[in-house]
């Protein structure tokens, strides 16, 4: 039964792929936004828990009005986010210049690697966070990333095509993960990271959003492994067709620092500026994301080495 659910999940993917890369861009963000509709007004899909977090984060000014509108945005901007994932074969250098304003982000990360220096480029899951690749293989910038394993086994592979084709090198999660990104690094490839989930045990503790939530250590322990800094990179959409890609002021390891503490300092200094983002454009943010990074955690032992 579950296989069979997983299939007929795949099939449809394959279709929307299909219709997306048939239909103009803004053709396939209109038929985005009716299966947003459809999911958030018809099928209400996991819409309440949406506007609880909402509320949860912002407390009782927020009215229950301002939090569903909130969540509607957010819903339908990962409908067109997995559209334009779906399209990121067809992203050019012309259809970049015309809409996405990169505000010096490509010349940044152009020096950078040309140079042979690595980067980590840590992204919340904000405007089109998957469009990130596509991006960077037209702009000629080596990126690269660890993929976490999808529950559908059709769904995950061909995720981690699709990310493939759209520019990304896809490392397997793994027990050489350290090393092989490490290696990565050192030779002048971006290593992309979307750190703002939940781990399910003890990890890094940091504030966020008004409380303490436990996230994963790699995104610090490879900057301060491999020696490269830290780039905070927000998406936003402006309206539904343009973008904006803003590479925030670099974290950089501090080497007289103890590692932990370097590690804690450099997290904690990502999500406080992950935190601004998402207050000053809340609808930009994934909400429904399971690993909900503010649950607790389950309780077991840490790591030797912090996960990723």
């Amino acid at each position: 039964m579950i296989q069979l659910k997983h299939r007929l999940e795949f099939i449809a993917v394959l279709l929307l792929k299909r219709a997306a890369n048939i239909l103009p861009y803004r053709a396939a963000l209109v038929l985005g936004w009716f299966l947003a509709l459809l999911g958030f007004y018809g099928l209400r899909f996991r819409r309440a828990e949406a506007i609880r977090r909402i509320r949860s984060v912002f407390g009782e000014s927020c009215t229950p009005a301002r939090a569903k509108a909130i969540a509607w945005e957010a819903f339908r901007n990962f409908i067109f986010t997995a559209i334009e994932s779906m399209r990121g074969e067809r992203v050019d250098a012309a259809w970049l210049q015309a809409q996405v304003d990169d505000r010096g982000m490509f010349q940044v990360m152009q020096t950078r690697t040309a140079a042979g220096n690595g980067a980590v480029v840590a992204l919340p899951h904000m405007g089109s966070w998957e469009l990130a690749g596509a991006a960077y293989r037209v702009m000629h910038i080596p990126l690269f990333s660890i993929a976490a394993k999808q529950k559908n086994p059709y769904f995950n592979e061909y995720l981690n095509q699709q990310r493939a084709r759209s520019g990304i090198e896809i490392l397997v999660r793994g027990e050489n993960s350290l090393k092989l990104v490490l290696r990565n690094l050192k030779q002048g490839k971006c290593f992309a990271i979307l750190p703002d989930v939940r781990m399910p045990t003890p990890a890094l503790v940091v504030p966020f959003l008004g409380a303490m939530a436990n996230v994963g250590g790699g995104m610090a322990l490879f900057a301060r492994q491999a020696n490269v800094p830290i780039y905070p990179t927000v998406l936003t959409r402006q309206g539904w067709f343009r973008h904006t890609f803003n590479l925030l002021d670099p974290i950089s390891p501090d080497s007289t620092l103890s590692r932990d503490d370097d590690m804690r300092r450099m997290t904690r200094d990502v999500f406080a500026r992950f935190d601004q983002a998402i207050r000053d454009n809340p609808g930009q943010w994934f909400w429904y994301n399971k690993r909900w990074i503010l649950d607790p955690v389950n309780p077991a032992p840490a790591a030797s080495e912090p996960p990723i």
